[in-house]
């Protein structure tokens, strides 16, 4: 049961990788750059798949899909001053809920 559970995984990783990364492998010429592709793919992989079980622990994941999150935190901006201070846009209520989970909310 165990190892049927990990195959399941493994599919749904593959899956995501293939369609939602788009991960394709384009007319590649050397060995050596279709794994560094391979590579990069499978970094953004995992990153994708942390951030969607933090939203899913905190049960944000029935209100936003990884699309939405992207598209909310993409708003933000930041100013980085002379004197190295930071300056952060005003945070929406959605931006602050969204960043809650991963103790990224910045402080005024």
């Amino acid at each position: 049961m165990a190892s049927y559970k990990e195959k399941g995984l493994i599919e749904r990783g593959f899956d995501r990788l293939k369609n939602d990364l788009e991960f394709t492998t384009p007319h590649i010429r050397k060995d050596t750059t279709l794994k560094g592709l391979m590579f990069i793919c499978f970094l953004a992989l995992i990153i994708r798949m942390r951030i969607m079980n933090v939203l899913k622990r905190a049960g944000l994941l029935k209100s936003y899909s990884f699309e939405r999150l992207v598209i909310q935190l993409e708003k933000l901006k930041a100013i980085v001053l002379e004197d190295g201070q930071i300056i952060y846009s005003e945070l929406t209520k959605k931006q602050k809920e969204l960043l809650q989970p991963f103790d990224a909310v910045p402080k005024y």
